[in-house]
Parts: structure tokens; sequence; C-alpha cells
């Protein structure tokens, strides 16, 4: 999923990560994710770019439209 992400406006690298948050243990194994993060790191190595929505689509799209915005 992560081919869908544009690149970083500031960098313009594509050093980013689709992660799934803290999956909950129901009992009879873990659940789905609470939240999906994308992770940027710029050029520099020091530099993060962190966003979280609720789903793995929602991520990608908030992530896309910060860029389109700008």
């Amino acid at each position: 999923m992560s081919d869908q992400l544009g690149n970083c406006p500031f960098c313009y690298g594509r050093n980013t990560l689709i992660e799934y948050g803290t999956r909950v243990w129901t009992g009879m194994g873990c659940g789905s994710p609470t939240h999906y993060e994308v992770n940027h790191w710029c050029g520099d190595g020091v530099s993060i770019i962190r966003l979280r929505a609720k789903t793995e689509q929602e991520v990608i799209d908030k992530w896309n439209r910060v860029w389109e915005i700008m």
C-alpha cells in the first residue's frame, strides 16, 4: 500500500512506511489494529512526520491530502 503514498514535499523522499498500532487480545487471538500510522523520515534521518487514522485507507488519504494542500 505504501506505493499509493505521494513523495514528501519537504525532502521529496519516499522513506515512508505504513504501520499498524496495537492489536488488542480478545481471548481467542488478537483483534484488528486500533489504528494505522504513516511514518516518514526526511533525508536528514532525524526529522519524522507521523500521521494516524482509524483505517489504512484513511491514513493514506490523509497523507496525500496534506501534501495536496501545501
